[in-house]
């Protein structure tokens, strides 16, 4: 199931380039268009981005390659690490997040307590709440019961903000995400919206930036703004170009 996607030295060089043009940074983070740990290279990635001394790294990831020791030992030197727990039972699980028939869930919630017990850096789990379908009291009581059982260092609640696969895949209210916040307890808090604020941006590093971007996942016009600190108007001139750069 893992392999190597890209070359590690086209990855690293772009991420040297990216960390010296950049200045300050708060983490380095893996993640993407994708699951990181599937990557075989990602071991090798962490220890690299690490020995640019630029910033704590930082993995993103689903967390059902957890119960692979191999994959545990590569996330153990990240200084955080920010797997999924957006179910508390196999149904919901499959149906959030869409996995494959062949991933258990009971070894999927195994593989993140054993991390938790294995890992030294900052874990924190990170709940996507979807409407009607893992966000009644009963499930989040379960999630929390999950929580305990895991014991990590936070949680982070949120809900659906990109444009999802799915339909069915709609935002919770924010009193709907107080309440999950209220019943998974103390180490809980709910993901903010980010502001960046403004930052000088050129009109051609804009549109680089958003086809970047866009060929690793789907964004909202709104979000690249405010990820790259840029005006509204800017990114959405710049996604047209892209599009119909593509022929769309």
């Amino acid at each position: 199931m893992r392999k190597s996607f890209v070359e590690p030295e086209i990855i690293e060089q772009e991420l040297a380039s990216t960390v010296a043009e950049c200045g300050d940074i708060d983490y380095i983070t893996f993640s993407g268009s994708g699951e990181p740990t599937l990557s075989l290279d990602l071991g090798r990635l962490i220890h690299f981005a690490k020995s640019l001394d630029a910033a704590p790294v930082c993995v993103l990831t689903n967390g059902t390659m957890l119960s692979e020791p191999e994959v545990r030992k590569e996330l153990a030197s990240a200084d955080l690490a920010v797997p999924n727990l957006d179910a508390a039972d196999e149904e919901t699980f499959h149906k959030v997040n869409r996995t494959h028939k062949d991933i258990a869930f009971d070894s999927y919630i195994a593989g993140l307590k054993d991390f938790s017990t294995e890992f030294a850096g900052n874990l924190h789990l990170e709940i996507m709440l979807v409407e009607g379908i893992n966000d009644d009291t009963t499930h989040l009581q379960k999630l929390s019961d999950l929580v305990e059982q895991i014991a990590p260092d936070g949680v982070w609640v949120g809900t659906v903000t990109r444009p999802s696969a799915e339909k069915f895949a709609r935002p919770v209210s924010q009193e709907k995400l107080e309440e999950a916040k209220r019943i998974i307890g103390e180490k809980a808090r709910i993901i903010e919206k980010y502001d960046r604020g403004p930052i000088p941006v050129h009109h051609e590093d804009i549109i680089n930036k958003v086809e970047q971007l866009l060929r690793r996942r789907p964004e909202k016009a709104e979000s690249i703004a405010e990820s790259l600190g840029a005006n509204p108007h800017e990114i959405i001139k710049a996604r047209r170009r892209f599009l119909v750069a593509l022929g769309q």
